[in-house]
């Protein structure tokens, strides 16, 4: 086999690896995203004392300072979702790419044969 061709097989390779990564990270946020809101939805129901735990001991917390915190965390997840798409879509493309040279490469080598 073309040693440029085993080159072009071990990126898409890569890039699948990748891509099965980001699957995998965009999953693990999704699912501190719902965590997120569902802590934000019990805090703004709730009337009573909000409570943290902080290094093993519960520590009472602002209700206003909890829901802040929650609102920033949810924007760094949400940011960080949002650049992991943009790196899935940038690697869809290359791997797209590289299927294709590929592809023409493994046909021409078939007609040389």
């Amino acid at each position: 086999m073309d040693p440029q061709l085993q080159e072009q097989i071990q990126e898409l390779q890569h890039l699948e690896q990748q891509l099965q990564q980001i699957g995998m990270q965009k999953q693990s946020l999704h699912v501190e995203q719902a965590e997120v809101m569902n802590a934000t939805k019990e805090i703004t129901a709730t009337t009573g004392d909000i409570y943290r735990i902080v290094a093993g001991l519960m520590v009472k917390i602002d209700k206003q300072k909890a829901l802040k915190e929650l609102t920033e965390r949810e924007k760094q997840v949400t940011s960080k979702l949002t650049l992991l798409e943009k790196h899935e879509e940038t690697l869809v493309k290359q791997g797209e790419q590289t299927r294709q040279v590929v592809q023409s490469t493994v046909e021409k080598q078939k007609k040389k044969a």
